[in-house]
């Protein structure tokens, strides 16, 4: 399907000749708007190389920053840059998140942190049009405030199963102490998600958890609803509470996980809740330090919110010590 101004007409889908039809309904449709996900960059780069596809007038590229990943040789998405695969006489890039960090935790002495992305530093993008707080956005009132709730959880003889099950505790007791309604609780596998929604359903008796796979079920007005789910499957909709308690998720992983629960209108979900529980092993002699390992969770997870909102880290910080009177 190709939107054009005038509304949407049947176009070429589908088959091997799809490039070659692509060109020739642009040939005969020159005022033609094509969304295209980035899935399809090949079928594009083939239908300019072998087809003679003309140049664009404009890309627009949005969710811009899944075309910056580092490094740009082995980024499937980089294509979109260049004239020589997809020529375009302009492009304009959106996204919400320009800057990417690996994670939060301070660089070694004498180093810098190496960023996923870095957006805003590689004159590949241009100069920035226009930017936004995500203060600002919640000032508006286009988008919902949020809150944190960073659980530390203790689990002796740690085994993956004893931190899972008292991450499940863990938010089990968050759900309870806020009062969420509806939360999406995310992870790496299937598995995972299906064994998390078993360990939470022995914390919660009067809450309806599903997991991939199973059919939605009627539910109580009063039962908070959780979905466990992989990160790939779709979002509920209107969700007040993301819970990372999935350790195998990176820091790329969870941006996309929270620009689904960051877009939530204050109309719809007047707060809104991140949910982390930070495993502690038991001999805890090196937390008063940021390099511990016990961090590197939490500092993944914490890297991806200050993609998304930069100024959080600062909102932490102490206030500034005021002068001593000179007098």
């Amino acid at each position: 399907m190709f939107e054009r101004g005038g509304g949407a007409e049947a176009g070429p889908s589908g088959g091997a000749r799809l490039q070659a039809a692509l060109a020739d309904w642009i040939a005969n449709h020159p005022h033609t708007l094509v969304a295209a996900p980035y899935t399809a960059l090949d079928t594009l780069q083939e239908a300019h190389r072998e087809h003679r596809l003309p140049a664009w007038d404009l890309i627009v590229v949005e969710e811009a920053h899944r075309t910056a990943l580092e490094p740009l040789t082995r980024n499937p998405y980089a294509a979109v840059h260049f004239d020589d695969l997809v020529p375009a006489l302009g492009r304009l890039y959106l996204t919400a998140t320009a800057q990417i960090r690996l994670s939060a935790k301070p660089p070694r002495p004498g180093t810098r942190p190496e960023p996923a992305v870095a957006m805003t530093d590689n004159p590949l993008f241009g100069q920035p049009i226009d930017t936004v707080t995500r203060n600002e956005l919640v000032r508006r009132g286009l988008v919902s405030p949020y809150q944190l709730d960073l659980i530390p959880v203790l689990a002796p003889n740690a085994t993956p199963y004893t931190l899972q099950r008292a991450a499940a505790y863990a938010v089990a007791h968050s759900i309870r102490r806020h009062h969420l309604r509806r939360i999406w609780s995310v992870h790496h596998t299937r598995d995972h998600a299906h064994e998390f929604a078993l360990l939470l359903a022995a914390q919660l008796d009067n809450a309806h958890i599903t997991a991939p796979g199973e059919p939605p079920i009627p539910r109580r007005p009063t039962q908070p609803a959780i979905w466990c789910r992989r990160l790939n499957d779709p979002a509920p909709g209107g969700i007040d509470t993301l819970v990372l308690a999935d350790p195998a998720l990176t820091s790329l992983h969870t941006v996309d996980a929270l620009s689904t629960l960051l877009r939530q209108h204050p109309d719809r979900v007047p707060r809104l809740t991140l949910v982390i529980p930070v495993p502690i092993p038991p001999d805890q002699k090196d937390l008063d330090r940021l390099t511990a390992p016990a961090y590197d969770l939490s500092a993944r997870y914490l890297a991806a919110l200050m993609a998304h909102d930069p100024e959080y880290l600062n909102s932490l910080a102490p206030p500034p010590e005021p002068d001593p009177d000179p007098t």
